[in-house]
């Protein structure tokens, strides 16, 4: 590795970025000067302009978030939120702070009750089918609480030696690695197409 020399000698730094940096004399080419100003030009200018993802958030109470997800992980848009305590599922559109924004859906814990909330607040209660179709889900959401959550094992030397078999073999065989050996994460909401 090439240490750069102290930064209080002006005329060595220069001397070093210029000789050190790209070949004397040769100035960027036409090609590198388009790719770093097309860069520049498309990155966002606000915050509702970065993209958003797909995934889970869990909070600490245990509450477990299914949806849209800002760059920072956190929820920002549509999604259902699992209620470890209460074991209801609120679908709608929530802020990165797990607030619900506007009109959503909760289902009850045995999921065979809806309800309006607006802001949070619990409103009247509706159909199944129709809370399917004002949320746009496909399917009720799927049960979670407390008592439908495996109780911890702790590490276990079979489990282990599976999933690391699981990855190895994908590995080998050319298989993407990103899908999970503990099969399909069953709490995603799968959106009614538009």
């Amino acid at each position: 590795d090439v240490l750069a020399p102290p930064l209080k000698h002006h005329h060595y730094l220069h001397h070093y970025r210029h000789h050190h940096t790209r070949p004397p004399h040769q100035e960027p080419s036409t090609k590198q000067q388009a790719t770093t100003s097309s860069k520049s030009m498309a990155s966002p200018s606000s915050p509702s302009e970065l993209p958003t993802f797909h995934g889970n958030y869990c909070a600490a109470g245990g509450n477990l978030y299914s949806g849209a997800l800002n760059v920072f992980g956190k929820p920002d848009g549509r999604g259902i939120l699992y209620r470890m305590d209460t074991g209801e599922a609120d679908v709608g559109t929530f802020s990165p702070d797990m607030n619900l924004t506007g009109e959503c859906i909760r289902f009850s814990r045995d999921r065979e009750e809806a309800f309006r909330l607006t802001n949070g607040e619990t409103g009247s209660s509706i159909g199944i089918q129709e809370a399917l179709q004002t949320c746009k889900l496909t399917e009720v959401p799927p049960k979670r609480s407390a008592t439908t959550i495996a109780t911890a094992s702790g590490y276990d030397q079979l489990r282990h030696a599976k999933t690391k078999a699981w990855y190895q073999y994908r590995t080998l065989a050319g298989l993407p690695t990103n899908e999970s050996n503990f099969g399909k994460n069953i709490y995603a909401p799968t959106w009614r197409e538009a």
